[in-house]
């Protein structure tokens, strides 16, 4: 497990194009210091350690705050010591993105009463602990009804990874408003080397259509290369996406934290973000037709 630490930006702390808000002034204390646990490896240009690495370096760029991350943190002893390690270390904002991390901040914060710990995607808050929940719910209906659409047999795969929420309930609902007759099968990937099963087994099914709650481009082009067709939950859209999206924009998610921490907001509370004001977004429809874009178009205004 890598831990790196990257070095002090001395700068004035100004708000810059955000008004209604009003900040603490750090400027004589030295800058915010953020931390961020990471399930994966920023090296993974697909995966949310990419993701987050890239929106932590989004607030030290914008707002000159002091900066250190965690990554391929993979279970709740090694989470809750670096979570120490952070509180020892006078750290005032630790985030960390999947459920994994809530326990160990629930018992690292009646420790370090300072530090403002922030889960994405955990399901508990209270005092100096605030969970952000991605409107998840939301998601795995918009995911189910375009793969309802994309699918041509009575069955969608849906793939996720360990440790991963999945909303098996939501996704049917979206999918069976298409097709009532479509049933849902599960795949657990434990590591890259069961894709090739995964992909055996859903090409075997006909021309069927599979939801992933994981970004791995490894396994997109063996799905293509297969024929089966897919949907992405998670991550961003490449330019160039040959399959439908739905993106979660991390710089956003990581600056509204960073300004509610700031304003006092962070008050052990559960927030939910969505489509509304575009943490979640359908950053691609390739392979659907025009009618059948305006149906999800329309379903997605819903959520706002």
């Amino acid at each position: 497990m890598k831990n790196k630490f990257f070095g002090l930006v001395i700068m004035v702390f100004v708000l810059v194009g955000l008004t209604g808000c009003s900040y603490f002034n750090k400027e004589d204390e030295g800058p915010i210091k953020v931390g961020l646990l990471l399930t994966s490896s920023p090296d993974n240009s697909y995966s949310e350690g990419a993701y987050g690495y890239s929106a932590l370096k989004y607030l030290e760029s914008k707002y000159g705050v002091e900066i250190a991350y965690n990554e391929n943190v993979t279970n709740k002893d090694d989470a809750s010591y670096l979570l120490s390690s952070y509180g020892k270390s006078g750290f005032e904002l630790v985030i960390g993105i999947g459920s994994l991390f809530n326990e160990p901040m629930l018992n690292a914060s009646e420790s370090y009463t300072d530090t403002q710990f922030v889960c994405i995607n955990g399901d508990k808050s209270e005092k100096n602990v605030t969970t952000y929940q991605l409107a998840e719910d939301d998601v795995s209906l918009l995911a189910g009804y375009i793969a309802g659409f994309l699918t041509k047999v009575d069955s969608i795969g849906y793939v996720v990874k360990d440790n991963t929420l999945y909303y098996s309930d939501s996704l049917a609902k979206g999918a069976k408003s298409v097709n009532n007759s479509i049933i849902l099968d599960k795949y657990l990937v434990k590591n890259s080397g069961n894709y090739i099963d995964i992909v055996n087994s859903l090409s075997s099914k006909g021309d069927t259509a599979a939801v992933l709650f994981l970004t791995s481009k490894d396994l997109e082009n063996s799905l293509t290369g297969a024929g089966v067709k897919f949907l992405v939950v998670g991550g961003k859209a490449e330019p160039d996406a040959k399959f439908p999206v739905i993106t979660y924009n991390y710089n956003n998610i990581f600056e509204r934290i960073f300004i509610d921490f700031n304003t006092g907001s962070l008050k052990g509370k559960t927030v939910e973000l969505g489509f509304k004001e575009g943490y979640i977004q359908v950053a691609s429809l390739e392979g659907l037709s025009s009618d059948v874009k305006i149906k999800v178009e329309s379903l997605v205004k819903s959520f706002e």
